[in-house]
């Protein structure tokens, strides 16, 4: 074994870097081939493991250790795996050791290298690269689709509130040429009635007194037909939040008295 090599990285074999690395069931790693050949020289019946000499019977069947692997690739100055978009060269090296960033440390919230990964952060929690950035990537994702959802609730809120907008002012203008109407109506009833007492005031004081109390209550009801235009008028100038806000039930009770004005 070479005097820099990490002992963590390398096979009890063949004393090298691992090359594919595959683990035991009893938790010991080896090459794949060192561990094969040395297996095929031993009896099946009897196969131990070259470290603690546990025995496996039947022959276990060992799957490479994908950690270690991405580990010993770096190690080896090889880089990251080919499709790891986030790892290895990509992410540049190590100050310290000069070696391929192939680890995420989350305690210290930084990549690191294999050498920082079994020393300095050894007791910290670790993910590969890789898996880092998926991690990250599904937030992402998750985050675009509560932006997208808000954008579509605010899309709908903005049309509903442009069209009650709409609505509103429509109501407004028609309201305001109603009472324009019927103001017109009652200045027109107004002069007849003055031309009435002028035709009938030589009669008695009783008809006069009488016509003198309607045009009291009409000169009243004039009044309040111009405070009511000069109301609607000051409505048109509200701003549009305000002005939706004007309930239709408010209108009508700021003018029922005109309806009134007709029974005179």
């Amino acid at each position: 074994m070479d005097e820099g090599q990490n002992p963590h990285l390398t096979c009890a074999i063949c004393l090298d870097i691992f090359h594919v690395p595959a683990t035991t069931p009893c938790g010991h790693t080896f090459c794949d081939k060192c561990i094969g050949r040395h297996w095929d020289t031993q009896s099946q019946a009897d196969l131990r493991c070259p470290i603690c000499s546990e025995v496996f019977c039947p022959r276990p069947l060992l799957k490479r250790n994908v950690s270690l692997n991405i580990l010993a690739e770096a190690a080896r100055g090889g880089g990251a795996p080919r499709g790891d978009h986030s790892g290895g060269a990509a992410q540049g090296q190590c100050n310290l050791h000069k070696k391929p960033l192939v680890y995420y440390c989350k305690r210290d919230k930084q990549a690191v290298c294999c050498e920082c990964g079994v020393s300095r952060c050894n007791t910290h929690e670790k993910v590969l690269l890789e898996k880092e950035r998926e991690t990250q990537e599904l937030l992402l994702k998750r985050k675009s689709e509560e932006v997208e959802k808000l954008l579509e609730e605010t899309d709908r809120s903005i049309g509903q509130l442009t069209e009650n907008i709409d609505e509103a002012k429509v109501t407004l203008e028609q309201t305001s040429r109603w009472c324009d109407n019927k103001f017109s109506t009652l200045m027109e009833a107004l002069t007849e009635k003055h031309e009435a007492t002028n035709r009938f005031e030589p009669q008695n004081v009783g008809a006069l007194a009488e016509a003198e109390a309607r045009l009291t209550q009409l000169n009243e009801r004039a009044q309040q037909l111009r405070e009511s235009r000069q109301h609607i008028q000051e409505l048109h100038t509200l701003p549009d939040v305000q002005l939706i806000q004007v309930r239709a039930s408010t209108l009508r009770s700021s003018f029922a008295h005109v309806c009134s004005a007709q029974s005179l």
